[in-house]
């Protein structure tokens, strides 16, 4: 029995934004407000819904969580219960979502060393 095949993509098989590329669905989850902010926080151990909606004072309690709830549905990060007392709810990045987290990252130092500084210089 022959096994199954990840089947190719090649970048002329797919018209740029449309809703079938790999590319525009990943940006689509990335491009809401809050997600961004959200992965870094968890990153940064603030991983507790308190504490993020403590850091990100102007986003509201049902936005915050459709954008965790987003994430998770994505696999970019994991929602953790430990079942002490009291209940306790946290939230972790992913393989996948360390993997996009690292890229987000190479963005944010080319921002700060490159587009930034030459914009002010």
């Amino acid at each position: 029995m022959e096994t199954p095949q990840t089947p190719t993509v090649h970048s002329q098989d797919i018209i740029p934004w449309d809703d079938k590329c790999p590319l525009y669905q990943m940006f689509s989850i990335l491009w809401k407000k809050w997600t961004i902010y959200i992965i870094f926080l968890i990153w940064d151990n603030i991983n507790t819904f308190s504490f993020i909606m403590k850091k990100l004072s102007k986003i509201n309690s049902k936005v915050l969580s459709d954008r965790l709830d987003d994430l998770i549905e994505n696999k970019l990060i994991i929602r953790e219960v430990t079942t002490s007392k009291p209940l306790k709810i946290t939230y972790k990045l992913s393989e996948s979502g360390q993997k996009i987290f690292n890229q987000l990252r190479l963005t944010w130092d080319w921002v700060l060393k490159d587009f930034y500084n030459s914009e002010n210089t």
